[in-house]
């Protein structure tokens, strides 16, 4: 449903945006052009799509415009740091306090927002099993879903682990690691939980070559293993019903054990005859394509952008992240939190809407890959001077 509340108010993105360009001067790389075919390739391809002019909008407004955080970071550049994500901290730590009290006393309203989320989707309520019960539960703070409390914190977290490494966190900080892996367990995210495991191991191996930051990171991990182990032990007390949920989803036995993967190549086989060359069209298999299409992919992005976009669309956009993540780890000591963010979108992608859902947070994601490329461009300007 086209409603112009919500687009007004992201009016000031396009008007920041404008003002960039009009304002700014600058020298577009390689990386720019890709960002550009991919942006103008999503656009063109609605025309091979048969579905309303408002699936394509929204489609736009939660894939499209999100890129303006790019732009920012590419041509405004590093000139206050990382003062992006440092204005995160202060919003996300109130995010969490509040969610942690309406998710530990579960007042009446609170419940009902939760159970107005499930019958938002068409369940009904009086069928719903003790597993989906807890499904929509998870720990979510002011959102219907956990996605964005989950992501946020797992930003925050690799924020906060760079901040370790190079030795310029502070008490407070790293107790705000610690209360991130807390929220991320709560939420129930699988592909977050296993990334934020990753980024730890990534991030203590990179501590132990630079020979910092590698005690705090010790303590953290012994104080998150006996942390888990000491929740578990007492939810499973008071709340059994719980500890078997996150066994379940675990395993993913309540899909009939098949497994994420498994169930990722049957839509696999089922989407596979939609696979062409340029695609069906921009946002015909999206979240904004609910009610107007039979076939829509919310659960895997590498299947939805092929089928929408094609081969040709997709390709693009492999290379613009690609591009991005080599660079990044080229220069892993400068841009270790922007490469450790856009790194995660592939693995997102496995299991997630991840350019469509406005829950994983994309202006991150968008400003992060723009502080790759910014950084990248600094050093070519650099070497055209010097050879020039």
């Amino acid at each position: 449903m086209f409603k112009p509340c919500s687009w007004f108010l992201d009016l000031p993105i396009v008007a920041g945006i404008g003002y960039l360009f009009i304002t700014k001067q600058f020298k577009l790389y390689t990386f720019d052009i890709l960002i550009f075919a991919y942006m103008l390739y999503c656009l063109i391809s609605f025309v091979f799509s048969s579905y309303p002019f408002e699936v394509f909008l929204n489609t736009a407004r939660w894939s499209l415009l999100p890129i303006g955080f790019y732009f920012f970071a590419r041509f405004i550049g590093y000139v206050r740091g990382y003062s992006f994500y440092e204005s995160l901290k202060k919003p996300l730590f109130v995010a969490i306090a509040v969610g942690f009290l309406l998710y530990l006393t579960m007042p009446s309203f609170y419940y009902n927002f939760k159970l107005s989320a499930v019958s938002n989707t068409g369940f009904d309520l009086d069928s719903l099993s003790d597993y989906y019960i807890q499904e929509m539960m998870r720990f979510s703070s002011f959102w219907s879903h956990s996605y964005a409390i989950s992501s946020l914190c797992l930003y925050m977290l690799i924020y906060l682990l760079t901040k370790i490494v190079r030795n310029m966190a502070n008490i407070k900080e790293m107790v705000f690691v610690l209360l991130c892996y807390f929220v991320i367990f709560f939420a129930q995210q699988r592909v977050n939980i296993a990334y934020s495991a990753i980024i730890l191991i990534i991030f203590s191996v990179y501590s132990l070559i630079v020979n910092r930051g590698k005690y705090y990171l010790g303590i953290i991990w012994l104080f998150i293993f006996f942390s888990i182990i000491l929740v578990l032990m007492f939810l499973n007390f008071f709340n059994p019903d719980f500890v078997d949920y996150v066994l379940e989803r675990t395993i993913n036995s309540e899909s009939g054990g098949k497994g994420m993967i498994v169930e990722r190549v049957e839509m696999f086989s089922e989407f596979i005859e939609k696979f062409s060359l340029i695609g069906d069209g921009f946002g015909k298999y999206g979240l904004a394509a609910y009610g107007y299409s039979p076939y829509v992919c919310s659960d895997c992005d590498y299947i939805r952008i092929i089928a929408e976009i094609g081969y040709l669309g997709f390709s693009i956009l492999v290379l613009i992240l690609l591009s991005a993540i080599v660079l990044g780890f080229c220069n892993f000591k400068l841009l270790a939190c922007e490469t450790s963010i856009v790194l995660f979108f592939p693995f997102l992608m496995v299991g997630a809407a991840a350019f469509e859902n406005v829950y994983f947070c994309l202006p991150v994601f968008w400003y992060s890959l723009g502080r790759i490329y910014y950084y990248t461009s600094v050093n070519l300007q650099k070497k055209e001077v010097n050879n020039g």
